[in-house]
């Protein structure tokens, strides 16, 4: 671990890791090191998939620990869905799969050292399991947790435009890289973000006078984020009370207001796209929490 007057410093440079992925990037259609890769990655296909399909996702699970506790409860007592995940949502989550691979693929032409995986990590001696995307190391350095994510534009801009961090950009991601360190027993953990709908959003920008008509967006944002013991305990905590109330069949209080539309016809985050609305809102009403 690299370290500077006693305090703990990301393993590699933001900078050296984004032009090892450029360059991997610029090249993994051609050369022999490319063609190896793919057939390293076209290997990986079947294990990758039926991993993902048969995978046994702990209530609550690394990247739902955040959703309301009434919710997952819903889901963990096997309550039947209001609505259906609409299909753009699903057919994101397949492609998300694949795109993992050939960004693990993208890792590798770039000489990182990927371990392999276990079928899942245990989170507070098994309350909770998770896997992480990837476990790497890149010239040398300390062991550290790489996690993939694909998300809409208008987040993504949110990175692009230098806000605070995947802490108030995207908490849920924060808490699943919390997890995961905790799990794996690392110190650091990179998040490799790119847009969902890339050209959309550089066309978007570009008619901004901010940005201008030449304005090249990031094929993808880099981030370090650290062990969080704080957080770490915050989640545990979390998951007892899911668990608690999962066993004693009791509903845990829900953590939003319930009202899927806001007075000017937009739909609220997080209620308007869950899939128990209307259980929640016929159970408890609108308003208070």
């Amino acid at each position: 671990m690299s370290a500077q007057n006693g305090i703990s410093s990301p393993p590699i440079s933001i900078d050296t890791l984004t032009e090892a992925l450029e360059n991997s990037l610029s090249v993994i259609r051609t050369g022999k090191d490319a063609q190896e890769a793919w057939k390293e990655l076209a290997n990986d296909v079947p294990g990758w998939i039926e991993n993902h399909i048969t995978a046994e996702h702990s209530i609550p699970s690394a990247s739902t620990i955040d959703d309301c506790m009434l919710k997952t409860w819903y889901t963990a007592t096997g309550k039947e869905p209001d609505s259906d995940v609409p299909i753009a949502w699903k057919r994101r989550s397949i492609v998300g799969i694949l795109s993992e691979l050939v960004w693990l693929a993208i890792f590798r032409l770039a000489k990182f050292e990927l371990e392999d995986l276990k079928d899942r990590y245990a989170f507070m001696d098994g309350v909770m399991y998770g896997r992480p995307d990837a476990i790497v190391t890149f010239e040398g350095s300390e062991r550290f947790i790489v996690e993939l994510k694909e998300r809409t534009g208008f987040e993504y801009k949110k990175y692009v435009q230098k806000y605070s961090g995947v802490i108030s950009i995207s908490p849920d991601i924060y808490s699943q890289m919390q997890v995961y360190m905790e799990a794996v027993d690392v110190e650091w953990s990179l998040l490799l973000i790119c847009p969902a709908d890339y050209s959309m959003l550089q066309n978007t920008m570009r008619n901004n006078k901010k940005w201008g008509r030449a304005y090249e967006l990031p094929a993808f944002h880099l981030e370090w984020v650290r062990k969080d013991p704080q957080h770490i305990e915050h989640l545990k905590g979390r998951a007892l009370k899911i668990k608690e109330a999962v066993e004693t069949n009791e509903p845990p209080e829900r953590e939003y207001n319930g009202i899927p539309v806001s007075f000017d016809g937009k739909k609220n985050w997080p209620c308007g796209y869950c899939i128990f609305n209307e259980s929640c809102t016929r159970e408890y009403g609108y308003g208070d929490r």
